[in-house]
């Protein structure tokens, strides 16, 4: 249903921050469900400083699947990350996430990968 816009890295991360901190859901899943693609072309500074703190409330989302997309996410902008943020802050959302879903088999894989390369 949405596609990407072909965009340059410029206008990608001028475009993709902003309209992260939008309350459309629509909008935040299209944009999550596309990070693979942009994450290439953001920098470690625009990723940390305008992508992050935006996206970081998808971890409590009140839609399954929108906290779902947000934890994908950061298999394309952790490793461009400080291991201050990911410490910090990542791994305690994820520590959330998997005493609100009651399990860790499904976040165990994705917080070895995050992990992996810091």
């Amino acid at each position: 249903l949405f596609q990407p816009l072909p965009l340059s890295p410029p206008q990608t991360t001028l475009s993709f921050a902003p309209s992260l901190a939008a309350a459309d859901r629509s909008l935040r899943r299209s944009l999550l469900e596309s990070v693979d693609k942009y994450g290439p072309h953001l920098t470690a500074p625009v990723i940390e400083d305008q992508i992050y703190p935006q996206l970081q409330t998808g971890f409590g989302d009140a839609n399954a699947y929108i906290r779902e997309l947000t934890l994908k996410s950061m298999l394309s902008l952790a490793p461009k990350m400080s291991s201050k943020t990911l410490t910090n802050s990542v791994l305690k959302h994820l520590s959330k996430l998997q005493v609100r879903s009651g399990s860790g088999r499904a976040l165990g894989g994705s917080t070895s990968r995050l992990g992996g390369g810091h």
